[in-house]
């Protein structure tokens, strides 16, 4: 699993951590990149989330558990394919920093 996909899952854990099973990280990237697929082949007006739920093996439940909007999904989906991992410490300015530096790496 990338830092971007932990990251995207660290985004939506807050509310409900407490209650029912631990989110598969699995889905979670199967999610992402269904998302990718349907977006680059389908574009944004052909984005629909029961395609991508299709396309990923799951329910939409499964998919707006993590991501509220289609417009999340779709950044999720993003960040997760194009950003390169790098190390979040927390602090934007080395998170930025760290960031760039990956980003030169490539």
């Amino acid at each position: 699993m990338t830092s971007n996909t932990a990251a995207s899952v660290k985004e939506h854990e807050d509310a409900s951590t407490a209650r029912g099973r631990p989110r598969d990280d699995a889905r979670t990237e199967a999610i992402l990149e269904a998302a990718h697929a349907v977006l680059h082949r389908d574009g944004w007006d052909g984005f629909k989330m029961d395609t991508v739920a299709k396309e990923a093996g799951c329910g939409l439940a499964t998919i707006y558990r993590r991501w509220s909007t289609k417009e999340e999904v779709a950044a999720a989906s993003m960040r997760h394919r194009f950003l390169p991992e790098f190390e979040e410490v927390g602090d934007a300015a080395a998170d930025l920093r760290s960031l760039t530096m990956a980003l030169a790496q490539e």
